[in-house]
């Protein structure tokens, strides 16, 4: 299998143009492709961040989100200590369900409904998201959600928090329930909104910058990003591993939504549905990690893996 990997694009080598090669003209009404991070993201502060920072102080009652733990997901805490110096950045919560205590980043923290945000605004936030980034006017709600680039559809980016929500909440019922009933409420809003033109993208919208700009999560956009670290190999290690266990989860929300149990025994295999779109960004995403890190012959295996499972995918 190692001769194939010079199929693939490797990190940082320029490839050679044809001859008769002519850079295509940028047609009128086209947007160009944002493909800014997540983690260039969280340079832009603002007076909702502001907002939020202040809700998130001693005492305060939060829930967690995006740790790659998901079995700790959507479970209540309290904040007791505040990042202070040589924290890492990091906060102690004690844990509402059997008190024991963990130390968290803040973005990992999310606050109660404040006391002047509206339904709309909480319910965005719920699902990782700002009102803003759904396209619905008249809210600014607290906090940050991922940049949506113009061509992708806004209940597309709804649908994907949802199946995020679901990922990464597997033993929070009641924080589940709260997702489903936010996601319901967002879908009217985005209904009852006039209906935008469709915008042409000027190239298609990379898989990879799907997953690092958050829209399948803010766990799914650390581990994209760890995933391609090039300080540290051990924290490209543990982004590799963070994304294998996505995929793993993702495999499980779907075995969940159709009713089967999890793990799958044998014998129910073949009724797993086949792999959605989630999955697919999420392997793409895995093969060009594994690329920039030098692991040729795993990225051949997982593209391969790609080929099987997505068969009429243009990606």
């Amino acid at each position: 299998l190692e001769p194939l990997a010079d199929k693939f694009d490797r990190p940082f080598e320029p490839r050679l143009q044809a001859p008769d090669f002519e850079k295509p003209e940028d047609k009128e009404g086209e947007v160009p492709v944002d493909i800014k991070t997540f983690e260039d993201q969280e340079e832009r502060t603002g007076s909702d961040n502001q907002k939020k920072e202040d809700m998130l102080a001693v005492g305060a009652a939060c829930v967690l989100q995006g740790l790659f733990d998901s079995s700790k997901n959507g479970q209540e805490c309290t904040i007791l200590k505040l990042p202070g110096q040589g924290d890492d950045g990091r906060c102690v919560v004690q844990m509402s369900s059997c008190r024991s205590k963990l130390a968290v980043k803040l973005p990992n923290l999310r606050p109660l409904r404040g006391e002047d945000e509206t339904e709309i605004e909480y319910s965005a936030r719920v699902l990782g998201l700002t009102a803003a980034s759904l396209r619905l006017s008249g809210c600014d709600g607290l906090g940050k959600g991922p940049e949506v680039a113009p061509q992708v559809d806004a209940k597309e980016v709804l649908v994907a928090a949802l199946r995020s929500a679901q990922r990464d909440l597997p033993e929070a019922p009641d924080a589940l329930l709260e997702s489903q009933q936010a996601f319901d409420r967002l879908a009217r809003a985005i209904s009852a909104q006039p209906k935008e033109p469709t915008i042409q993208a000027s190239q298609p919208f990379p898989p990879h910058a799907f997953v690092e700009h958050g829209l399948l999560g803010r766990r799914a956009a650390e581990a994209a990003l760890s995933a391609t670290n090039q300080q540290s190999m051990k924290i490209a290690e543990s982004g590799l591993s963070a994304l294998r266990q996505l995929l793993n989860d993702e495999h499980r929300r779907q075995a969940r939504e159709v009713g089967l149990e999890w793990p799958l025994p044998s014998s129910s295999l073949s009724k797993l549905p086949s792999e959605g779109p989630d999955a697919l960004r999420l392997r793409l995403t895995l093969v060009r990690a594994l690329l920039r890190c030098h692991q040729d012959s795993q990225a051949v295996l997982e593209a391969e893996a790609c080929v099987r499972r997505h068969p009429q995918s243009a990606a």
